[in-house]
């Protein structure tokens, strides 16, 4: 049995989540409510006021457009990217963070500075869009006290309790305070955006959205940059649902897409010349990788075109192939395995539609699986209605792929699938008990030495503490996984010593993705 140890503060998630909703809904002094989704891929933020969530509950502004530079390609959201200096001092971020590094790069200062992408989790992505969203509020002649917003941060709902806390101490260090803070699960946000356009399914958004009706029971399918989130719930009313089964998720994202592309050009060229265009010709392999995801997202299982074409940084990378292999990259390509699926024409490449569509594969079938899986649970058997929401989920590849696995079911997604959570979020912050109950998604217990049973203890654990024969190292569960919780449980334990004069006690918290009978976890005992 896996089980690993966490400090005590890290196992409480579902009280301080409880905690924190509570001081969103009871904060007399909260004006406006922003949420800021951390993407593998892409990043952003959503934010409303008060006044304006009574009068409409989706009149939420995420309409900050991100400009990708060279291209004009305008996004909702941004590349999850960040250029710092030396010093850690913050440059820019997101599509403009990659475009200053690329003219950092031609103008060879590039050792003076740092720059990340695709990463999650880190500390300056939050101060940086917190500083972009108060930037906005100002253009707008907005002026709101940073006590006077609650924050909203995003995450999927498979994350363990140790990466939730060290998004807290990252918003902490970026300034948030943390009573002015809330940790939301990436499929209930979404499942809240879809709930409330059912609300609004009268003020003209599409009729389908009615469907989510009290006692109705579906599925969230969250297809993001780097995860596949999935949960299931049920609505209970107008403003409250609960969960039907424990969530679950895998790494299998759009970005897992990405990497498939972007290995037929190691494949082709090898690892040193891409290498060498993503660090000296920047522009050239952000426009590779744009070009991709503007085909990725419009891709469809089937066209009246046998071949998808494109746009090629031809002359960046023939370059480097005649450089490093002393050939074309024309030549390099009728030498590769792929001489009959990709052709070079001018600057473009085209590309078999079937073998393209071979890149998705992998990801599809996975997606499909984790789908299929939270259907054999019992509660969730009966559902009929999926929710594709997520930036993938715009891949219309994907979106027939998943309809035609699941025909008997009623797929939608709405519109903007990828502001779902986004929106979701902020929805979560104006509404922080939507949410019922959920189901754990771990088993939590502590260590203890209780009196040798033999019956129940393996002897090779027996120790003699003060005269008594003891188990050592047995875990003692008081919460276990896959068990539905009401919001607001708490778990009350009590301590006591094993030895006469012990003057102090080390607390040990232990967590396992197991469920098992507390008899089991007797013998079996707690392995570090």
């Amino acid at each position: 049995m896996r089980i690993s140890s966490y400090l005590v503060v890290l196992i409480i998630d579902q009280e301080v989540r409880t905690n924190n909703r509570m001081a969103c809904e009871e904060s007399d002094n909260t004006l406006l409510v922003a949420a800021i989704d951390f993407g593998t891929t892409y990043s952003g933020y959503a934010f409303s006021t008060r006044i304006s969530f009574k009068k409409d509950k989706l009149d939420i502004k995420a309409n900050q457009v991100w400009n990708a530079g060279s291209k004009q390609l305008l996004s909702l959201k941004t590349p999850t990217c960040i250029l710092l200096r030396k010093n850690l001092e913050i440059v820019s971020f997101g599509y403009q963070a990659e475009n200053d590094y690329a003219a950092i790069v031609t103008d060879e200062t590039e050792d003076d500075y740092y720059f990340f992408q695709q990463f999650k989790m880190k500390l300056y992505r939050c101060e940086a869009l917190c500083d972009h969203l108060h930037q906005t509020l100002l253009d707008k002649g907005v002026s709101v006290n940073p006590d006077e917003i609650k924050w909203v941060l995003t995450v999927p709902a498979i994350w363990s309790d140790g990466a939730k806390q060290f998004m807290r101490e990252s918003a902490k260090k970026a300034g948030i305070k943390n009573d002015k803070l809330a940790i939301s699960l990436e499929p209930e946000d979404a499942s809240i955006f879809c709930q409330c356009l059912s609300m609004a399914s009268q003020q003209g958004f599409k009729e389908v959205f009615s469907k989510i009706q009290k006692g109705t029971k579906y599925m969230v399918v969250d297809l993001g940059g780097g995860t596949v989130d999935i949960t299931a719930h049920e609505k209970l009313d107008e403003h409250t649902m609960v969960e039907l089964c424990k969530a679950t998720g895998d790494d299998c994202g759009g970005s897992s897409v990405d990497k498939e592309f972007l290995q037929i050009f190691d494949d082709i060229v090898g690892k040193d010349v891409m290498k060498s265009l993503a660090c000296e010709e920047v522009d050239s392999y952000l426009d590779l990788c744009r070009s991709f995801e503007t085909t990725k997202r419009k891709l469809e299982a089937s066209s009246i075109r046998p071949k998808i074409t494109i746009i090629f940084p031809f002359f960046a990378i023939d370059k480097l192939c005649k450089r490093k292999r002393d050939k074309e990259f024309e030549t390099l390509l009728s030498e590769s395995k792929y001489s009959q699926k990709i052709k070079l024409k001018n600057d473009k490449l085209i590309i078999d539609l079937e073998f393209m569509k071979s890149l998705f594969r992998k990801v599809i079938d996975r997606t499909i699986k984790l789908i299929r899986n939270t259907f054999s649970n019992g509660k969730a058997r009966d559902i009929t209605t999926l929710l594709l929401v997520g930036g993938f989920s715009e891949c219309h590849l994907v979106q027939e792929e998943i309809r035609k696995a699941f025909s008997d079911k009623t797929v939608i997604s709405p519109d903007d699938p990828g502001l779902a959570v986004l929106k979701g979020a902020v929805l979560f912050g104006h509404m922080p008990n939507l949410i019922q109950s959920r189901f754990t998604r771990r088993t939590y217990g502590r260590r203890i030495k209780p009196l040798f049973n033999s019956n129940l203890h393996d002897r090779s654990r027996l120790v003699v503490e003060d005269g008594e024969e003891r188990c050592e190292g047995v875990f003692e569960a008081f919460m276990t996984a896959n068990e539905s919780i009401q919001v607001g449980t708490k778990v009350k334990v009590s301590y006591h010593t094993i030895r006469r004069r012990q003057d102090k006690i080390n607390v040990a918290i232990y967590v396992t993705e197991e469920k098992l009978s507390q008899s089991t976890l007797m013998k079996r005992g707690v392995e570090k």
